[in-house]
């Protein structure tokens, strides 16, 4: 896993937080532990320092099927929350959601409408993007896009 940086969006990719196929639950508890427990700690002293941030934990999901919905990105959007609260990040910073295949700048996973899964994989992810982040666009984008699936706004 690279290092953490807190100005940056961390991204959660399934080398270091895999989860079984159409499940919230972790293939490698221990592995997945230990990726999110190091970046807890990341956050923790980040927090510290800026206690005003908030974190979105947002979950996002490959194309596999031509019909997918929102609960199994937050689903792991809300597993990836609920173990960084047990590592000790206050919850009062953290908002998790999913935005299944809407995940603004995600890898195109059909290319000529054929799904493959290697590139499905990268779309398998969890991110933590800070409210504090350079790339305001790319928040906003997520934002909106946040809004618009569940009807916020």
């Amino acid at each position: 896993m690279r290092p953490i940086r807190f100005t940056g969006v961390i991204s959660i990719d399934s080398s270091a937080v895999g989860f079984i196929v159409n499940t919230a639950n972790f293939i490698n508890s221990t592995q997945a532990n230990d990726a999110l427990q190091t970046i807890a700690s990341d956050l923790k002293k980040s927090l510290g320092r800026n206690s005003s941030t908030r974190l979105y934990i947002v979950g996002s999901e490959s194309k596999e099927k031509d019909i997918v919905t929102t609960e199994l990105s937050e689903a792991r959007a809300m597993k990836v929350m609920e173990t960084l609260v047990g590592f000790g990040v206050p919850a009062t910073n953290l908002e998790a959601f999913g935005l299944a295949v809407s995940l603004p700048r995600r890898v195109d996973d059909r290319p000529n409408g054929v799904f493959n899964e290697e590139l499905g994989a990268k779309n398998r992810i969890v991110m933590i993007i800070p409210s504090d982040i350079g790339d305001q666009a790319l928040l906003k984008e997520v934002l909106d896009t946040r809004d618009r699936l569940y009807g916020r706004g």
